[in-house]
């Protein structure tokens, strides 16, 4: 009876978290394919760590947003006024990353990761159902 009762437990728990996960990932990878691309610029920026203080890249796009991606994000090394391609994510009016590189590369891989691991508990959930529920 109690055996009974986890399994049905767990594999609504499966059925749940599988689904959850699966459309979330297809739904970022839908919004990173409708995504459009906007021009931004590279600036400098001074940041003021406690020792000192130093110049940071940084790109203003879209309705003057900001946004610092990490040193590894960058192909090259930018300079004041290069030009570089920003995927607009929310309309773009609040989130984007660089439409280039391993910017690009990290989102991709988390939609598929978050798709990979909700089929693979929904998967998990049908073999438990054709087996013990």
């Amino acid at each position: 009876m109690i055996k009974t009762l986890l399994r049905k437990v767990l594999g609504l728990a499966l059925l749940g978290i599988g689904c959850y996960y699966l459309a979330t990932g297809v739904f970022s990878a839908l919004l990173l394919l409708l995504a459009p691309t906007e021009s931004g610029v590279v600036v400098a920026t001074s940041i003021s760590p406690r020792p000192a203080s130093t110049n940071c890249a940084c790109v203003v796009w879209g309705v003057g947003l900001v946004m610092i991606p990490p040193l590894g994000d960058w192909e090259a090394i930018p300079k004041v006024g290069d030009h570089v391609a920003v995927l607009a994510c929310n309309d773009g009016y609040s989130a984007g990353t660089l439409k280039s590189g391993r910017a690009l590369r990290r989102v991709w891989l988390r939609a598929i990761r978050l798709t990979t691991v909700g089929g693979s508990l929904l998967a998990g959930y049908y073999v438990m159902k054709r087996r013990y529920l």
